[in-house]
């Protein structure tokens, strides 16, 4: 984990310093980011609900031409579901890595793939059992836009489903709907 945090900060400084010698860069944006998500678990066999979950954490907007950017993130996020009789809790850190494409000058689409660990997780069931099954890593394909709703301030709607299994015993996957506030550093 802290050689990935390495080369992730290592990843924003070299593209922000080798960006800034090109003519059509449009600049490096840097936010601070808190919302709310449900979120929930993918398995066909079992009920299961929704759960409300918050993240927050730092975003980075590198724009290589005139309106297409690569965005970069780093999100401490709780997550989980009821389900089984019981409640599952999950703690993460993700690594979110998007296209960012400008439609607009206040919308913008972006897509791509998400990097989660999971660093915590609690499952308790109404029996009084407690486990802890759910494995580490949690790779995940995002969607969403951000909304600049005023100059410091963006609304970020994004979608995002689990693309591994998050257990060895069964096709569990997530999928989370998560809406956040961004603020311009």
């Amino acid at each position: 984990m802290r050689i990935f945090l390495s080369l992730f900060f290592l990843c924003i400084s070299n593209i922000a310093f080798a960006q800034e010698e090109k003519n059509e860069f449009k600049g490096v944006e840097v936010y601070i980011k808190g919302g709310a998500h449900l979120s929930t678990i993918l398995e066909p066999n079992y009920t299961r609900d929704f759960k409300l979950g918050v993240q927050t954490g730092f975003v980075s907007d590198f724009y290589v031409k005139d309106k297409i950017g690569v965005q970069l993130e780093m999100l401490y996020s709780t997550q989980g579901f009821s389900a089984f009789a019981g409640t599952v809790r999950m703690t993460y850190l993700n690594f979110p890595v998007l296209l960012n494409y400008e439609v607009s000058r206040l919308i913008n689409i972006e897509v791509g793939p998400q990097f989660g660990w999971n660093v915590g997780n609690k499952s308790i069931f109404s029996n009084g059992s407690v486990t802890n099954a759910l494995l580490g890593f949690d790779l995940s394909a995002c969607v969403g836009a951000k909304l600049d709703v005023a100059e410091q301030f963006s609304l970020q709607p994004r979608f995002s489903r689990s693309l591994n299994s998050l257990s060895d015993e069964g096709n569990f996957f997530h999928a989370l709907a998560s809406l956040s506030l961004l603020i311009h550093l």
